[in-house]
């Protein structure tokens, strides 16, 4: 108080959201420039798409296992805000058509949208990527 005129300190701690998904070694060569979100189902329930796009989440921790599938060997943390603003965007700039590459599960269980993370601003947070990647 006499030095510095601080009684009292009071930290605080806001909660992250943090989405998570981490993808088998054999889709890195192909698909390490991209993430994925899971954007339709069958059934109608909403997606990871849908919730981010309603303002649930703040980051995305999205990565791929090594060969033996023991560690990660490529991952990011995407900003999610940073997705909402360049998603709504790219829905104005192409009309009301969604942004992203569709692909459909084998198995028909859902559909998913990728995106190029690098074409988002701001998006990457930090991302590591290992030598030993394939």
């Amino acid at each position: 108080d006499q030095e510095r005129n601080t009684d009292l300190i009071i930290l605080t701690l806001k909660p992250w959201r943090v989405a998570c998904r981490i993808r088998k070694n054999k889709y890195l060569a192909r698909y390490g420039d991209q993430f994925t979100i899971r954007s339709e189902r069958p059934s109608g329930i909403k997606t990871e798409l849908t919730k981010i796009i309603e303002g649930w989440g703040d980051y995305i921790f999205y990565g791929f296992s090594d060969p033996p599938e023991s560690s990660l060997c490529q991952w990011l943390i995407g900003d999610l805000n940073a997705f909402r603003v360049w998603h709504s965007r790219e829905m104005f700039r192409q009309k009301g058509q969604m942004p992203g590459i569709l692909r459909h599960n084998a198995d028909g269980s859902s559909d998913l949208r990728a995106y190029s993370k690098d074409e988002i601003p701001d998006f990457i947070v930090t991302e590591q990527r290992y030598s030993n990647a394939a």
